[in-house]
This record gives structure tokens, C-alpha cells and sequence, in this order.
């Protein structure tokens, strides 16, 4: 699927369609080599680093329990967060 496609069908969805099919549609995003960014709920420490809400991050890799992501406004700065606090703590 196109980018634009891709950008057309997000748009045209519900928040409550984009959440109940979160699964699937990162599963396009990533089949189709778009970058799936994501920001901060809310401000967040991790191991002593703190994190302002609103800071967007790329995803680089997933794993079975957790995100590896780049920072964007500190390249080369990559960080683990743990699945379990998706929706709590960050989106994407």
C-alpha cells in the first residue's frame, strides 16, 4: 500500500476505529516501510532521564515486550519502552 493510501484510510477513520485496529494498521505501517512515530502522554523518567509529554520518538525495532525507539529531537539517542505502558505513558 501507497503511502498516500496508506495517510487517505487513517484519515478517514474514527479514533475509536484507529484504536480498536491499532494492531493491524502498525502491521501495514511497517509493511509498507512508513516510519510509525509516536509522542508522550505525559512526562515520563526513565532511568533518570525525563521525557516531556509531547516528545516524539520513531520507531526502530519491537520486540515480544518492548519498543525500541529514537528520540527525535536527540538523534542517536534510543531508548527501550516496555509495552505495558502503551496508552498509559505514550502512543503511537
Amino acid at each position: 500500500m501507497s503511502e498516500i493510501k496508506l495517510k487517505d484510510m487513517l484519515d478517514s477513520m474514527t479514533l475509536e476505529e484507529l484504536s480498536v485496529n491499532s494492531k493491524g494498521i502498525k502491521s501495514l505501517i511497517k509493511k509498507s516501510n512508513i516510519p510509525l512515530y509516536g509522542k508522550f502522554l505525559k512526562d515520563y523518567e526513565l532511568n533518570g532521564v525525563l521525557f516531556k509529554k509531547e516528545d516524539l520518538f520513531r520507531l526502530l525495532k519491537e520486540d515480544k515486550d518492548s519498543y525500541i525507539v529514537e528520540l527525535e529531537q536527540q538523534s542517536l539517542s534510543i531508548i527501550s519502552l516496555p509495552k505495558k505502558l502503551e496508552e498509559k505513558v505514550f502512543v503511537f
